[in-house]
Order: C-alpha cells, then sequence, then structure tokens
C-alpha cells in the first residue's frame, strides 16, 4: 500500500508522541466511556475564543478561573486535588513541561483547534510522566479538500473584551499549507489586570509522490496579563463594582512561547508504518510591578523531544525521549531528561474488543516506572455497549517542586506520585435521536507530593481517593425541514474526594472540589438558518483548604443565552453571559497586602456580560 495525494493530510492529523492518538487506535463502536472527542463542528456559530471555553460544559471538568475571560483557567479532572495532574497536549506537544505542571487553557485559542480528545482518568500508559488524572490532546487545523479555505471571525465583547481570529488553509499538488493567526484582549477584572495575546501558527506539509510524507510546524505566542490578587470585599458585598478595589499593587506577566517540529513517516513497509517526530520548544516568563515595571522574577526553559514509532493495524510500538532545561535569575541551571517505550495492541471481533498497553519510564530525577493498562469494550447488537478498564499512572515531579518551591532548601529525593485508577461504564443509543450513558470510577493517589509539617520541604507522603459517577443524556426531537429541530444535552458528575497528609492523620474532604457538577444544554434549530441556545451551568460548593477549611466558595448556577444565524457564508452570533448576574468565584488566590501580611481572597466571575461576533469562510 502507498500513501496518494488525498491520503497524507490525514496521515499527518496523526502526530507523533509519547503515545498513540486515541483517535489512531479507537473507532467509533470501540471508544471507551471515559473518553470525548470534540471537533471543529462542535465550536463553529459559538463565542469561544480558547480552548477553555469550548470545555467548560464538559462532564468531570472542574474549571478554576483566576478572574474574568482570558484570565488564567486550568482544569481538574475527577476529583484530583491539583489542575497539574491534567496533562495538555498540543500536536503531541506535552505543555506542562513549559509552565511546571500547570496550563492556562485560555491562552490557546479556539482557532487552531481540529479536535480535542479528552481522556478521564490515569493515561500513563499513552501519554507519559504528566497523565496522572486525564489528559487534554488538541489536535491543529488542516485542509480537507483542494484549494483554499480562508475563515475570519471577530468578536466585542463587555468588559474590553475583543479578539480576532484567522483560518487559512491551502491545498494543492505541492502539498498544504495552514496558518492560524488570532489575537484577544481582556479588560481584566481589575485595573491593571488586562491581558492581550498574540499567537501565530504555521503548519507545511507534503507527500513524497505517495512514498511517504514529511511536515513541519511552527507555534509562537506572546502574551501580557495582569495578575490577579482577588478582592478584600466580603463575597455578600459584591455588587459588581466595589469588589473591583485592589487588594495589593498588582502584578503582571509577559511570557513567550514557541516551538517547531518536524515530522516524517516511512512508506508502508510490511504492512506498517514508521513515524518520526524532532521538536524543540522555547519558552520565556517575566514577572513585574504593574506599577513601577520593576522585574520580580525571570525564566527561561528549553525542552527536545524525539518520537519514533511503528504502528500496523491495531498493533503499535515507540519510544520517545525528552530532555528539559529550565534557568531562573539567580539560581544555578537545572536540567531533567526522561525516555520512555510502548506497546499497544487491540483485538476486536463484532462483539467484544480488548486493547492492553504498558509503558516504561526512565528519568533523571525520579525512579523508573512501569505502567500498565487495559480496555475491555462489549457490543451488545447495536443498542448497548458497556466499557471498562484499569490502569496505573504517575506524575513525576516538577522543576518547581524539585528546586524552587521552598525557601529554606531543595527537595531533590522526591519521586513520583502513583495512581491506581478503575472506571466502568455503559452506554445506551437506540438510533440517532437518544443517547444515554454513565460510568463509575474510582481512584487511589499515593505518595502524593505535600509539605512537610515544619513547612521545610516537599514529601512524598499524601494519600487520596477520589470516586464518582458520570452521566450523560442527549435527546433529538423534530425534523430537519421542520418549523424546529431541538436538542437537549445534560450531562451531570458527582465526585467525593477525601486526602491524608500520611502524618498520622485520617482522611479528610479534598479542597476545591465541588460534590456536583452538571451542564445542561437546549439547542433550537429553527427555519432561515437560525439557532437559538440556552445554557445552564452549576456547580456546588467548595473550600479552600482541606477539611472543609479556609474560605468557602459558595454554590452557583450560570444561565447564558447564545443566537446563531447563518447568512450566507457568514456565521453570526448574539451572546448574553450570565443572564440573571450571578455572584459566584471559581477560585481562590493569595497574595501579599501592603503591610507586608499574607492572605487569600476570592476572586469574582464576570457579571452580566453581553457578545456579538462574526465568522465569514471564504472557499477557493
Amino acid at each position: 500500500m502507498k500513501f496518494t495525494k488525498s491520503d497524507h493530510a490525514l496521515i499527518l492529523s496523526i502526530f507523533i508522541f509519547l503515545g498513540p492518538s486515541l483517535s489512531s487506535v479507537l473507532s467509533a463502536p470501540s471508544v471507551p466511556t471515559d473518553v470525548t472527542i470534540l471537533s471543529r463542528k462542535d465550536f463553529i456559530g459559538h463565542n469561544f475564543y480558547s480552548v477553555a471555553d469550548a470545555l467548560e460544559y464538559l462532564t468531570s471538568l472542574n474549571f478554576q478561573k483566576e478572574g474574568a475571560r482570558g484570565s488564567k483557567t486550568t482544569a481538574k479532572m475527577r476529583g484530583r486535588s491539583s489542575d497539574s495532574h491534567t496533562l495538555v497536549l498540543l500536536d503531541g506537544r506535552i505543555l506542562n513541561r513549559d509552565s511546571d505542571g500547570e496550563v492556562n487553557l485560555s491562552l490557546v485559542p479556539i482557532n487552531i483547534v481540529e479536535r480535542i480528545e479528552i481522556t478521564r482518568g490515569g493515561s500513563s500508559s499513552a501519554y507519559g510522566a504528566e497523565a496522572l488524572g486525564g489528559a487534554i490532546h488538541i489536535v491543529t487545523g488542516r485542509p480537507h479538500a483542494e484549494g483554499l479555505l480562508v475563515d475570519l471571525e471577530t468578536a466585542v465583547g463587555r468588559g474590553g473584551v475583543k479578539n480576532s481570529m484567522g483560518r487559512f488553509l491551502g491545498r494543492s499538488n505541492w502539498g498544504d499549507i495552514t496558518y492560524l493567526p488570532s489575537k484577544e484582549v481582556s479588560g481584566g477584572f481589575q485595573d491593571l489586570n488586562e491581558t492581550e495575546a498574540t499567537t501565530n501558527f504555521g503548519k507545511l506539509t507534503r507527500s513524497f509522490n505517495g512514498k511517504g510524507y514529511w511536515g513541519a510546524e511552527y507555534f509562537f505566542q506572546e502574551s501580557e496579563a495582569g495578575i490577579t490578587n482577588g478582592t478584600p470585599v466580603p463575597f455578600e458585598e459584591w455588587d459588581r463594582h466595589k469588589e473591583k478595589a485592589p487588594s495589593t499593587f498588582l502584578q503582571e506577566q509577559h511570557k513567550e512561547s514557541q516551538f517547531a517540529k518536524i515530522s516524517l513517516g516511512s512508506p508502508m513497509i510490511r504492512g506498517g508504518t514508521f513515524y518520526l517526530d524532532a521538536a524543540q520548544s522555547w519558552g520565556d516568563q517575566e514577572l513585574k510591578n504593574s506599577l513601577t515595571g520593576f522585574v520580580l522574577s525571570d525564566r527561561k526553559n528549553k525542552v527536545q523531544t524525539f518520537d519514533l514509532k511503528y504502528r500496523k493495524k491495531g498493533f503499535e510500538a515507540g519510544g520517545a525521549h525528552f530532555a528539559s532545561t529550565d534557568e531562573r535569575r539567580g539560581e544555578t541551571r537545572r536540567r531533567k531528561f526522561q525516555s520512555g517505550f510502548y506497546l499497544l495492541n487491540k483485538w476486536d471481533s463484532k462483539k467484544w474488543v480488548f486493547q492492553p498497553s504498558f509503558r516504561v519510564d526512565n528519568m533523571s530525577t525520579a525512579e523508573t516506572e512501569y505502567n500498565p493498562r487495559l480496555v475491555v469494550i462489549r457490543n451488545f447488537e447495536a443498542d448497548w455497549t458497556i466499557s471498562g478498564s484499569a490502569q496505573t499512572s504517575f506524575r513525576s515531579p516538577s522543576f518547581e517542586e524539585l528546586y524552587f518551591s521552598t525557601d529554606n532548601s531543595h527537595n531533590p529525593n522526591l519521586n513520583s506520585e502513583k495512581l491506581a485508577s478503575y472506571d466502568l461504564g455503559f452506554s445506551f443509543h437506540p438510533g440517532d435521536k437518544f443517547k444515554l450513558g454513565s460510568t463509575a470510577f474510582f481512584q487511589e493517589l499515593k505518595k502524593g507530593i505535600l509539605m512537610d509539617p515544619a513547612g521545610q520541604r516537599l514529601e512524598n507522603k499524601g494519600k487520596e481517593e477520589s470516586a464518582g459517577a458520570e452521566t450523560e443524556m442527549e435527546f433529538h426531537a423534530g425534523e430537519k425541514e421542520g418549523l424546529f429541530k431541538i436538542s437537549a444535552l445534560l450531562n451531570w458528575t458527582y465526585q467525593r474526594s477525601i486526602r491524608s497528609s500520611g502524618n498520622g492523620g485520617g482522611f479528610v474532604p479534598t479542597q476545591m472540589t465541588p460534590r456536583n457538577l452538571v451542564n445542561f444544554k437546549l439547542i433550537h434549530h429553527m427555519p432561515r438558518k437560525t439557532t437559538l441556545i440556552n445554557e445552564l451551568r452549576y456547580k456546588s460548593w467548595a473550600y479552600q483548604y482541606d477539611d472543609n477549611q479556609g474560605a468557602r466558595l459558595p454554590s452557583y448556577y450560570v444561565w447564558n443565552f447564545r443566537y446563531q444565524k447563518r447568512i450566507l457564508a457568514a456565521h453570526v452570533h448574539f451572546a448574553v453571559e450570565n443572564i440573571l448576574g450571578r455572584r459566584y468565584a471559581d477560585d481562590v488566590v493569595y497574595f501579599t497586602n501592603d503591610s507586608g501580611v499574607s492572605s487569600s481572597a476570592m476572586v469574582p466571575q464576570s457579571a452580566q456580560t453581553f457578545w456579538a461576533g462574526i465568522s465569514i469562510e471564504f472557499i477557493n
């Protein structure tokens, strides 16, 4: 078998990284219930600017937002205590390595996205060290047909928010070209809290006359963001104006991120294909006083990654090596290395799918890790599917935890956190009108990284347990040519998380973990290519610290409305977010006031906000 010109762009969507792309090894009947895949059609016509906006209504995802739209947004899954337990990848490149574990999803613009694959639960056998509690894999856009496609979009919103995005996708006899620029400006929550981010992404791919392919891509992003300090005003007194009083002098962060990658694919060899990737990324972060411009800290990092794998039908084997360098002002340059190798196989029949995988990782800063995973899927006729999985996963210590998290000493003897996770779920889908699914999960974390009682160093003594259930339902009524076509989507996550410090105390409720997350969406498809969307999101209360201590973030619900209309080649949308002007917060931040006293405060989320925008698509 040979690659043809029409094949090579599809092949290049299967990017090479520390493990297999889910979409490359799972077909629709064999996707387990703990996996969700979103495509570009799920984003068109919405006032989404970032990946954070697009994922906000998915099951089991608990977002922590440090302010208004455009400010820092991180995600946790299934009751995990830290957002560093969620791995985020962009075309196979692990973003967590650029930011010591936390990935700001509001800085990943939606226009570069073609597909997002979300795996809930431990995923180290597929993705490596950072996939302790789940993974979000973002795959960038590519041309789908001959000729040129241009998509231009702009939107404005209350609070000084405006964004512009473009998509330029071209396919010809000599290859595929992709260019995806974007820019967002946000007014922020407080004075000097504005956010501005500019992103440019380009990709070129070409086949060797059906005898393999090569590809190259480059990503550059520059952002300037004020660091939110919360508000000293009590929650009960928030009035959308007074709570904007700053708690202290504000800081801002300037960040530059870039990476370059070259990909090669061999022609078919004995029924299989070899893939090779080489990538280099650079990052530069600078923190300074917003008023004086004085630089408080400066950090630079580099990551080199090499990946090689072989794929043949349901079998896949691969290996990877990465080297990471971290350099901070006044500190010694630090380096760490990791090499990994994995095997994956899939046996399937009409009713059964078995997918075992195994991965071994050797690291310079922690002990060698071995992580197996088994997925079993049973299809009953055409209506019922049951799936289950069991796996172990791990997270190696970050540079911050090893060398910079305590003032008095480093923590060079830290080892990896380890997680065992299990889930069992079903999906009932009698036709296209109705779908119901539910997945129960249990996770047990050992060797969690926590501060010792004296506050002097970090240790591997923490233990955590989380359990819960995710339920999803879809209902569709009406005909395409009728007066109304209605779709209703509901998901509900119940989760309970407890943890222990390992110092003789028992298990207590985990910090910042709400018990219930509920999302409901009602879509009316009306005549004349008009769509009305009502969204309702509910999150139950959570506490700042373990054992229900510290600030209490009250439960809340938010109602959003969107109006969309297709006019020739344009999508026009108008939206109202937080229609009822609810007071709520998703996160607590820490600050030092003018007197030098350390404290914490909740960060109010946006009140009632209006949006309007347009997207125009040109083909050839």
